[in-house]
């Protein structure tokens, strides 16, 4: 089999193959051996009248326009896992010459993904919503620990907000007691909200000794008696505020597993830093895609985009439970405005995680990445298992045309997602630089992010496409 390539506009290709009639002879064998469990001929057991008798019945033109149509899809597949082609779509096919006699030659016109060269890669800025860690961060925490080990004291003015009062309470709906809203020596913290607005806005400036009614609404977190008006008696019995106490080095021994103020400071700076950047990375996982993606000036066909679209609602349609025509059907209901939202995002989506994976792609050229043996063995065996098959059966698969090349492409472009990641610095609230990598103890929380990241590429052309058989590794993309 011959192959000659050539590019055309839009990122198509044609090939022009060329299989030698010798060659194609053994597809009309194997294409006389399926008709001959079709035809049935007398002295002859199905599927097994020889060639030569099939000729004469049913004729030799029979049998090669049989092999034309069951072997041409195999002679691209084969084409292409000989080429450094990367198909994206189905191709169409043409036989030039060869439908009667001689040398089949055909051509297979497809789209391919597009090739770009990206830069800026190795130290990625992404800007994520954490605070930063200052000396006011630090003192807020302090504050906290303060107020676990506060102690309420009386006091003899008027409530103010954030004060504790202890109340009886009675809440009644003509007449009849609303359940969870009647108690005696009930301590409540004022402003808290937790029974309404207007007992906060009520107590604010009561002395203990007062007594106070009013009428409020009842919000959701009543049920079925939310919305309904209630009639609130209320007795301050008595006002009390927290006294938090002073957070000297003797107090922090006594209370933490720390010496003084300044180890206490040291320790929660660095656990703040570990969750800062814990943080950072569970939001940077998209951001980093987004910025890959920015890195892309080229543009990407519409045709391809198009398709990306198209396999993403496919895949929501599939993940809600329902077929597309339900999914259509759906959105056909909604608003324009709202129709227009879903289309403008999904569009953006798809562009943005197609040119990410171009972008991937290009560093995997860039650096030279590639998957050794030992890689491809653990991918093979990491399937095998999660599969429940037989090792054997899984190397089986990759001998496949394509399939190998594919197998070792995805590990390789987990790898540029690695080196990517483990690169890229985020950037606080306030742009302060901050690592999204953990050094020493705690990193091992982090240790599942890289890979999280490997499956948000685009849709299109990651698992079966353009004729190469994936079978048993699809396994790599959960989109």
């Amino acid at each position: 089999m011959n192959t000659e390539i050539e590019h055309l506009a839009d990122n198509n290709v044609r090939l022009t193959i060329t299989i030698a009639e010798a060659e194609f002879d053994t597809a009309i064998d194997k294409a006389f051996k399926a008709l001959a469990h079709q035809v049935r001929l007398p002295g002859f057991r199905p599927g097994k009248a020889p060639r030569k008798i099939l000729e004469k019945q049913i004729g030799y033109e029979a049998g090669r326009a049989q092999a034309l149509n069951d072997s041409l899809p195999q002679y691209y597949i084969d084409a292409i896992a000989d080429s450094d082609i990367d198909p994206v779509d189905y191709p169409e096919l043409k036989i030039n010459s060869g439908e009667e006699e001689g040398d089949v030659v055909f051509e297979a016109t497809v789209a391919v993904r597009p090739t770009v060269t990206v830069t800026g890669y190795d130290k990625l800025i992404v800007d994520v919503d954490v605070e930063p860690i200052d000396d006011a961060a630090i003192e807020k925490q302090l504050d906290t620990l303060r107020d676990r080990h506060a102690e309420l004291v009386d006091v003899e003015g008027a409530i103010e907000d954030g004060a504790y009062a202890t109340i009886d309470i009675s809440g009644s709906i003509d007449g009849e007691d609303v359940p969870g809203l009647t108690a005696s020596d009930y301590l409540y913290n004022v402003g808290s909200g937790i029974i309404g607005a207007e007992l906060d806005a009520q107590l604010v400036g009561k002395k203990a000794g007062d007594e106070i009614e009013f009428t409020d609404e009842l919000s959701e977190q009543f049920g079925d008696n939310a919305g309904e008006e209630v009639s609130f008696k209320v007795s301050v019995k008595k006002v009390q505020t927290k006294d938090l106490p002073e957070a000297t080095d003797e107090w922090i021994k006594e209370n933490t597993e720390f010496e003084n103020r300044e180890a206490y400071a040291e320790d929660v700076r660095k656990r703040m830093g570990n969750l800062q950047i814990l943080q950072a990375q569970m939001q940077a996982r998209q951001k980093i895609m987004d910025a890959l993606a920015d890195l892309v000036t080229d543009e990407v066909p519409e045709s391809f985009i198009e398709r990306e679209v198209q396999a993403r609602i496919d895949s929501m349609a599939q993940q809600s439970g329902i077929n597309r025509a339900q999914l259509e059907e759906y959105l056909e209901s909604l608003d324009e405005e709202a129709r227009s939202e879903f289309n403008d995002n999904i569009r953006k989506e798809s562009e943005s995680a197609i040119k990410s994976d171009l972008a991937l792609r290009a560093i995997v050229v860039a650096e030279e990445i590639e998957a050794t043996d030992e890689e491809l063995e653990a991918e093979i065996a990491k399937f095998a298992e999660s599969s429940k098959e037989k090792i054997n059966k899984v190397r089986n698969r990759l001998k496949r045309p394509g399939v190998e090349k594919q197998v070792r492409f995805d590990i390789a472009r987990n790898k540029a997602v690695k080196m990517v990641t483990e690169t890229a610095v985020g950037r606080d609230t306030q742009g302060n630089e901050i690592s999204l990598q953990m050094d020493g103890p705690g990193g091992d929380e982090l240790s599942g992010m890289v890979d999280m990241l490997s499956s948000m590429g685009a849709t299109v052309g990651e698992d079966d496409h353009a004729g190469h058989d994936h079978e048993g590794h699809d396994h790599d993309h959960d989109h």
